[in-house]
C-alpha cells in the first residue's frame, strides 16, 4: 500500500479518507498523524471497479499516547516567608503535562499543570535551615505516562533576626453600659527579614498601671495586612479592673 490510492490485479481502485469527527484530515495512510495522538480517527476505504461500482467500509483507529513527559525543570525555589517556600516547576510533553507531584521534607504535594507548569507552596521548619533539601518531582500526562526527577534545593536561610516593631498606636475602647473595664484597638507596623507581617505572631500583655500585676495575655496569628496603617490591627477584648486607678499598660513580644 502506498499513499492515497492504488489498483489491484482485479482493476479495482481503492482510496482512503481519514476523519477527525466530521473533519477530513487526510487521504494518505502513510502520512504523519502524530498531531492526533490520544484521539480516535475514522478511516473510510472506498473500492471502485472499472464499471464505476463503489463499495465503502470504515474502521476507527486510536492513536495511543505512549510518550512520557521530559525536560522536567525546577524554574525557581524561593524562601518566601520564614520557612515557607514557593517552588515553580515545568516540563515538556508531546500533548500536555496533566499534573506534577512534588515530594519534599517528607511531604507530598500535587498540582495540576497549566501550560506544562505548576507552582507549589509548602511550609517547613527551622530544622531545614542550612541543609540541602532533597526533592522528587513526578510529571504525568492524561494517558498515564510519567517521568521522575530528583534533586536538591539550595539550603534555606537560617532565620536568626527578630521582627522589628516600627510604630504602634493604641486607642482605648470604653466599656458600654453592660460591661466593665477597658478594651483597646492597637495598630502595629512591623517588619521582618523573612516573615511577612500577616504571618507573624503577636503577643500582647496587659498590666496594671504600676506594672505589678499582669491582668491578661493575648496571642494573635494570621492577621490581615492593612494598607491604610502599613501594618496590622488588633482589637483586645474588655479587661475588667476592680480599682479604677489601675490603667493597663501594653507590651509587645
Amino acid at each position: 500500500m502506498t499513499a492515497g490510492e492504488y489498483k489491484d490485479n482485479s482493476d479495482v481502485t481503492k482510496s482512503y479518507e481519514i476523519y477527525d469527527g466530521n473533519t477530513l484530515v487526510g487521504t494518505d495512510l502513510t502520512a504523519d498523524f502524530s498531531a492526533y495522538v490520544g484521539k480516535t480517527l475514522t478511516v473510510v476505504e472506498s473500492a471502485k471497479d472499472a464499471a464505476g461500482n463503489v463499495t465503502k467500509q470504515s474502521a476507527t483507529v486510536t492513536f495511543a499516547d505512549v510518550t512520557a513527559p521530559d525536560l522536567i525543570t525546577v524554574d525557581s525555589f524561593v524562601q518566601a516567608s520564614g520557612y515557607a517556600f514557593t517552588v515553580t516547576v515545568s516540563g515538556r510533553d508531546n500533548i500536555a503535562i496533566d499534573k506534577f507531584v512534588l515530594t519534599v521534607n517528607g511531604q507530598t504535594y500535587e498540582q495540576f499543570a497549566t501550560n506544562n507548569q505548576a507552582v507549589f507552596h509548602f511550609t517547613g521548619d527551622a530544622s531545614m535551615a542550612g541543609k540541602d533539601i532533597e526533592y522528587t518531582i513526578v510529571a504525568s500526562d492524561k494517558a498515564g505516562n510519567s517521568s521522575t526527577m530528583t534533586g536538591v534545593f539550595d539550603s534555606p536561610v537560617v532565620d536568626t533576626t527578630s521582627p522589628v516593631i516600627h510604630s504602634t498606636s493604641i486607642v482605648q475602647k470604653k466599656a458600654d453600659a453592660t460591661e466593665s473595664g477597658f478594651g483597646f484597638e492597637i495598630a502595629i507596623a512591623a517588619t521582618d527579614n523573612l516573615t511577612a507581617l500577616e504571618n507573624m505572631t503577636f503577643t500582647v500583655k496587659v498590666y496594671s498601671q504600676n506594672g505589678a500585676n499582669e491582668a491578661a495575655m493575648y496571642t494573635f496569628e494570621g492577621l490581615k495586612y492593612d494598607t491604610a496603617i502599613g501594618g496590622v490591627k488588633i482589637e483586645l477584648p474588655k479587661v475588667s479592673y476592680d480599682t479604677p486607678t489601675l490603667f493597663p499598660l501594653l507590651y509587645f513580644e
